[in-house]
């Protein structure tokens, strides 16, 4: 498929996207990502029904970290993060030093120092986790995710997100990395 084709397809596709809440009644809600740290395109998003390991949870920044996020122009103040679930109830997240653990596996390295030579915030220690907490975690190392916030509420989900069209970009290691989270024995 030419460039001029794949444009012209991608116009129709968003062209239509807009129309059809206008027309027909469907409790359908598609979101955007323009975030490198997961593929940037367009997801449906579904339910937060059944979690499981490798699916796209969308989610507030948590309020402790919102503003800086804003500040430091990660993603604007209310746009939601668009992060995998890479551990639930029962399992055990760790940080130490720049370490992420799940399970005893290193996952993870965390990034003292953002690309504009800012400090991340950090956490330490171990913990597993409850019922109502997940872990989120990207595979690019300059992803805003639990590696800096830590573990999250699974009652803040907003819903799960569903690549509908997505492309990558370079740098993202997403299929092969999450291929490798997926096989781990937890």
């Amino acid at each position: 498929m030419t460039k001029r084709m794949r444009f012209l397809a991608l116009i129709s596709f968003i062209s239509v996207m807009m129309l059809v809440p206008l027309t027909i009644n469907l409790p359908i809600k598609i979101v955007y990502n323009a975030s490198a740290s997961a593929p940037i395109g367009f997801y449906r998003v579904t339910p937060a029904s059944g979690l499981k390991r490798e699916a796209f949870a969308v989610v507030p920044t948590p309020p402790g970290f919102r503003m800086l996020a804003a500040k430091r122009h990660y993603l604007p103040f209310n746009v939601p993060l668009i992060k995998r679930i890479v551990a639930l109830s029962g399992d055990e997240v760790c940080r130490h030093g720049k370490v992420i653990l799940v399970n005893q596996y290193r996952v993870a390295t965390a990034l003292t120092k953002d690309g504009q030579g800012r400090v991340l915030p950090l956490w330490q220690g171990c913990i597993i986790l409850n019922d109502d907490q997940f872990f989120a975690l990207m595979d690019r190392p300059d992803s805003f995710d639990g590696r800096y916030f830590g573990p999250l509420n699974t009652e803040d989900i907003i819903g799960i997100a569903v690549p509908i069209f997505t492309w990558q970009t370079e740098g993202s290691e997403i299929i092969t990395r999450g291929k490798e989270i997926q096989d781990r024995e937890y």
